[in-house]
């Protein structure tokens, strides 16, 4: 009795044991399942993150509705100025009028100019001052059109605005006549015989008709070149300087090197200085490189004249930027020794004034330190 209770005892425990040891790995499974992740939650792992358009594609799919649509506002004339540049015209039409007239032109933010853009769709714009022309008191002007039958009514805009401005006193001058308007166009020099005609009767003619005095500027003399020409309009009335650019423009446009040749005019700033004959070579140097060397640096033309006025003389002509042409003329004085005489002179009548006073402001270290000290060592070590 006693052997059947303890085997009845020792199967009982080890069933125990047995249920213990399922419930035990059942929890150890479960745990383990527990930290694991899924398949399915591995793969959404995997998976890169949906980009904005990607989210909404797949609301707009999971939801069947369209967001609404993006509404993009009409381009501006401003937007549309400046997506496209005053280069991007075909034919330009540069003119030169006073500084004090610029602000009237412009108009507020430049709404007067758009305005123009708009109606005649004509491009205004304006140089910097002093990078253009001989004097600050001027401005160059470039009107830029696809069709030269755009620029007039461009222009008479343009005294339309003055005028409303209460400016169009400044375009008149006392140098020709003080109730009349005074405009110049700037032309290349090859079209000015267009504008005169054989022996002048073209340009008297159009005067004529329009009631506006158009007359070309003469060559300077002693020049080594011509780069460009100017046409002064002289008229009571703003419509008389329209009708007068207008038909200057059709002659000027029937020469074929017109459009190029304008581009390439960015400054009136044109000097003639007078030199010894005898200095010519130290300019020049072994087959003009000293010259051309002196172009490149100072990025302006420079020539001297085969012929010359004066006995014993010969002219520079000097074209390029106000600063530039500057420069170059000191550089020049400096080269044919005429520097040398000047302050030796000045060096007799007045000792007590000290010698960088007495220098030349363009070549000074604060107006152009990496040009002109180097050029000034460069050329006198030639000359000696």
């Amino acid at each position: 009795m006693k052997a059947a209770t303890s085997l009845l005892s020792q199967q009982s425990f080890s069933q125990q044991t047995s249920s213990s040891k399922g419930t035990l790995t059942s929890r150890a499974a479960g745990g383990t399942a527990a930290l694991r992740p899924s398949k399915t939650a591995q793969q959404h792992a995997s998976k890169p993150a949906l980009s904005h358009k990607a989210r909404v594609f797949t609301a707009v799919a999971a939801t069947g509705t369209a967001p609404p649509p993006v509404v993009t506002a009409a381009p501006s004339i401003d937007s549309e100025h400046q997506a496209r540049s005053i280069n991007d015209s075909g034919l330009q039409f540069k003119f030169l009028v006073p500084a004090a007239v610029v602000g009237a032109v412009l108009g507020r933010g430049g709404s007067t100019v758009a305005a123009i853009k708009r109606e005649t769709g004509a491009y205004v714009q304006f140089t910097r001052p002093g990078t253009a022309t001989n004097t600050p008191r001027d401005r160059m002007m470039i009107v830029a059109v696809e069709s030269r039958e755009q620029l007039p009514r461009a222009v008479a805009l343009m005294f339309e605005a003055i005028e409303a401005e209460g400016a169009i006193d400044r375009m008149r001058t006392k140098q020709y006549a003080s109730d009349k308007l005074f405009f110049q166009q700037v032309i290349p020099a090859i079209c000015a015989g267009k504008v005169m005609g054989p022996g002048g009767e073209d340009i008297k003619a159009l005067s004529e008709r329009t009631g506006c005095s158009v007359v070309v500027e003469g060559k300077l003399p002693n020049a080594a070149f011509v780069p460009f020409r100017l046409v002064n309009y002289l008229a009571s009335e703003p419509q008389q300087v329209a009708a007068a650019v207008a038909e200057v423009t059709e002659l000027i446009c029937q020469e074929d090197k017109y459009e190029a040749s304008i581009r390439e005019v960015s400054s009136v700033c044109f000097r003639i200085v007078e030199i010894p004959e005898r200095r010519v070579g130290a300019l020049l140097g072994p087959g003009g490189a000293h010259i051309k060397s002196l172009q490149d640096v100072l990025r302006c033309k420079m020539g001297v004249a085969d012929m010359s006025t004066k006995p014993n003389s010969r002219f520079v002509s000097i074209w390029g930027a106000p600063l530039n042409v500057k420069v170059a003329v000191d550089v020049v004085m400096l080269a044919t020794g005429l520097l040398q005489q000047q302050l030796a002179a000045e060096d007799s009548s007045a000792p007590g004034t000290p010698r960088s006073q007495r220098f030349p402001s363009s070549l000074t270290t604060s107006r152009a330190p990496s040009v002109a000290p180097s050029l000034a060592m460069s050329v006198n070590g030639d000359m000696e």
